[in-house]
């Protein structure tokens, strides 16, 4: 009882994570609303904040190299933002202006190409123009094979594979947990709305990664029922074994799920 306590009590603390806060392309989806700098536990700095709009001076920068913005600047503040600019550049990115306490003025290099870097948690989430996730799909052939599929976030990968015997749905789960200690057969997908998907796989794969840490890649293969339950319900993290872990890319999954089977 104890530990069903603990694992929906660990649901309804990341279901609130469970919004999209990167804009992809669609960067004026950021106007107006308040963002929440992030961290990032591995880095003791930030890119591609600057004290001036010509980004001439880097903002809070540490002493060496002066390109990055010293961690506790800028760590838990909230801002506004108030103004996006388009500049030129491989990804066409834009610079925004945040606004923060008594007046703080800062701005911020935005590359949409660079998901991995975005340093931001968007407070009530972005709303979404319909088709945002079919951006991320990218076609490739193999054979007599076509496959359809998206990185959604720390490896995460949904993928679709069309062939003369059919289509299948595939599904690639990465968490990063401590080593446990018993084979792993099966894994527990959150879902938000007090939902579980459990499912074998053959695909568990741990891999050393620190000291204390692996990496655990777990792939399935979605019947029609399961993909059904992943299009209706964003996942929040996943249960391996006795570890839980929280996902924070369930709504890119569910995006793109509900864009492939278009």
């Amino acid at each position: 009882m104890k530990k069903i306590t603990l694992i929906l009590a660990f649901i309804c603390s990341i279901i609130a994570t469970a919004q999209e806060s990167f804009p992809g392309k669609y960067a004026d989806l950021l106007l107006g609303k308040e963002v929440r700098v992030k961290d990032f536990p591995t880095r003791d700095s930030y890119e591609g904040f600057y004290q001036d709009e010509n980004q001439q001076k880097i903002y809070a920068p540490i002493p060496r190299p002066s390109i990055y913005t010293k961690k506790d600047a800028l760590l838990g503040k909230v801002f506004k933002v108030t103004a996006t600019k388009p500049l030129s550049g491989f990804d066409n990115p834009s610079l925004l202006t945040l606004v923060g306490e008594n007046d703080l003025h800062v701005y911020y290099m935005y590359h949409p190409a660079l998901s991995y870097e975005y340093p931001f948690e968007v407070i009530g989430g972005l709303t979404l123009p319909d088709g945002f996730y079919c951006d991320l799909v990218k076609e490739s052939k193999f054979g007599d094979t076509v496959s359809y599929s998206a990185f959604t976030g720390d490896g995460s990968k949904v993928s679709k594979d069309v062939s003369p015997k059919g289509t299948e749905y595939y599904l690639t789960l990465i968490a990063f947990l401590p080593q446990d200690s018993k084979p792993l057969q099966s894994a527990t997908i959150i879902l938000e709305g007090d939902k579980v998907l459990t499912k074998k796989s053959d695909l568990i794969i741990p891999q050393f990664q620190t000291s204390i840490s692996f990496k655990y890649t777990y792939t399935i293969l979605l019947n029609p029922k399961e993909l059904a339950l992943l299009k209706a319900n964003k996942i929040v993290g996943i249960k391996f074994g006795e570890q839980v872990a929280n996902l924070t890319m369930g709504p890119k999954i569910q995006g793109v799920l509900n864009c492939l089977t278009k």
